[in-house]
């Protein structure tokens, strides 16, 4: 069976307010995902939406993949 590669990923550390950790835990609970990803997936969106390129953003704007 193929299984595709994982992409390589680098460990950060943060720091955050309990209210936040809690919101996370109830959002990882929620989702059944990990911290590690849910924080990445919610960083990824953020700083695509402020700081991809204007094409990327047009086209998410409009639903193009």
């Amino acid at each position: 069976m193929y299984k595709p590669q994982k992409e390589a990923k680098a460990a950060i550390f943060i720091r955050l307010r309990p209210k936040t950790r809690d919101l996370l835990d109830d959002a990882c609970e929620a989702q059944q995902r990990s911290r590690s990803t849910l924080v990445d997936q919610i960083l990824e969106e953020v700083l695509t939406t402020h700081y991809s390129d204007i094409n990327s953003r047009l086209n998410n704007m409009i639903g193009k993949a």
